[in-house]
């Protein structure tokens, strides 16, 4: 019985040590993972320096900071319908290269099921709709796109005549879904800077 009572408390001591050296070594990862994206963050990029468009840093644009100044000449509406055939084909552009998709597709706010998470069912559109603000010369589209790890995300499109031009993309914080709390997001910079 005794021998017996020492396996079992030497292969639990065993056992709590891997835990805590996985535990150890987790923590140690997220770090150096954090550490890496402040890095990144710090650094500038500019379009001509990546191969993707999604993954570039760039200044916001002064005509959407211009715009913001005054959030309330935004129509803000909740609906995928109400997104112009342009605008979702300037989208649908946008994300080509990064996502091979080739079509606009996107849920309706609070709409369920879609593709929340890396677990992908066919079928069912990756992002889902939170908000359209619209004006005269921008749109913006807040959304949330599924993955791995889900973000909450706006696409700003600028207005030429029948066309639309993905100008600008950024990932927020979820309680941002308004040009308001877009320029508040902006000015204290809880926000992702990326050209579309």
């Amino acid at each position: 019985m005794r021998r017996r009572f020492k396996a079992l408390a030497t292969l639990a001591l065993a056992c709590l040590a891997i835990g805590l050296s996985a535990d150890a070594l987790f923590n140690w990862y997220l770090e150096r993972s954090d550490d890496k994206l402040k890095k990144e963050w710090a650094t500038p990029a500019f379009a001509g320096d990546q191969p993707s468009l999604l993954d570039v840093r760039v200044p916001t644009p002064k005509h959407l900071l211009s715009a913001l100044e005054t959030p309330e000449r935004f129509r803000v509406t909740y609906r995928v319908s109400d997104i112009p055939d342009s605008v979702k084909t300037a989208f649908a552009e946008a994300i080509q290269r990064s996502t091979q998709e080739e079509v606009f597709s996107m849920a309706e706010p609070k709409a369920w099921p879609w593709n929340a998470t890396d677990a992908i069912r066919e079928g069912l559109p990756r992002r889902r709709l939170r908000a359209v603000a619209a004006s005269e010369e921008l749109y913006l589209v807040f959304y949330e796109d599924g993955g791995f790890a889900k973000s909450d995300d706006v696409a700003a499109f600028r207005l030429s005549g029948n066309e639309a031009h993905a100008i600008w993309h950024s990932f927020l914080r979820p309680d941002v879904a308004n040009p308001m709390g877009l320029r508040v997001a902006i000015r204290g910079q809880a926000y992702g800077n990326e050209l579309y």
